[in-house]
Parts: structure tokens; C-alpha cells; sequence
């Protein structure tokens, strides 16, 4: 209710202001997620980058895109360094970047996964993103050695 009550609860200034307090507000009394600090800090980031490099608003760094999955991803791992998930492995490091694709899988799903290439959450290469929310993905790097939980 508290996100539907404020319809400016994602504008940049409320974004890179956000508090503990208001961020918890937004789950009512249903469990919140792990890592709630980690995430508090992603959106107040997020709030900045929008506000420094994109009008203050998502839509304009999507556009930036042009219709490219492979390249909003980039923006975002250039822009919000929260969402470069690395690890190192044998001495090398190795960039997964689930988050990233994570977010803009999740931003073409929330648009309907849009087909008309006029639209600015049309992908023509969303089939290129490889990794999605699949808590079997780190279990299974973890196992075998690659990934390591802090």
C-alpha cells in the first residue's frame, strides 16, 4: 500500500534520500528481503545516477539503449556499479552480470514483454541475456568452487 499510496516513491530525490525507515514501509508487515542494507544502497545509487545522468528518469536510460537488451546492460554496469557481480576464480576474474540482466529481463516483463519495436522497452536481442533469477545458479557455482558467499 505504501508504494501505491505515493506515486512519487521512485522519483531521484525520494531514491537517493531513501531511508531504512521508508524502504521497510514498502513491504507492510510482509517479511522484507535479504540483504535489505544492500538493497537500500542499489536504489539510492540508482537515484543518483538518474538524477546526474538521465533527467531523473529510468525511461531515458532505456531509450538510450535503442531497443538493444545487450546494450542497457552495459549502461547499467557502467552507470550503477552495485550490479557488476564478479568473482575470482584460478586468478581471474570473472564477470557474471546477473543483476544487470536480471533488471532489464525484469523491465521488459513488467512492460508485457513488448513486440512492437516502437515501444522503449522493445528488445530486438532480449534473447541474448543469459543469466535470470534461478537460486540454483550460484548453488551449483558455488559447489564446484567458482563462487564463494560473503
Amino acid at each position: 500500500d505504501a508504494l501505491v499510496k505515493d506515486d512519487s516513491a521512485f522519483s531521484t530525490l525520494k531514491l537517493k534520500s531513501l531511508t531504512e525507515e521508508t524502504f521497510l514501509s514498502w513491504f507492510d508487515n510482509a517479511i522484507p528481503p535479504p540483504n535489505i542494507y544492500e538493497r537500500l544502497l542499489r536504489l539510492q545509487e540508482l537515484g543518483c545516477v538518474l538524477e546526474q545522468s538521465y533527467d531523473g528518469l529510468a525511461i531515458n536510460m532505456i531509450k538510450e539503449a535503442k531497443g538493444s537488451a545487450a546494450e542497457l546492460v552495459k549502461l547499467i554496469l557502467m552507470h550503477l556499479p552495485g550490479f557488476r557481480d564478479t568473482s575470482i576464480y584460478n586468478g581471474r576474474l570473472i564477470h557474471f552480470y546477473k543483476r544487470a540482466q536480471i533488471l532489464v529481463a525484469d523491465v521488459w516483463g513488467a512492460y508485457k514483454k513488448p513486440q512492437d519495436p516502437n515501444h522503449p522497452c522493445y528488445f530486438h536481442d532480449i534473447h541474448e541475456l543469459t543469466m535470470f533469477a534461478d537460486y540454483r545458479i550460484p548453488q551449483i557455482l558455488r559447489q564446484i568452487g567458482i563462487l564463494e558467499y560473503t
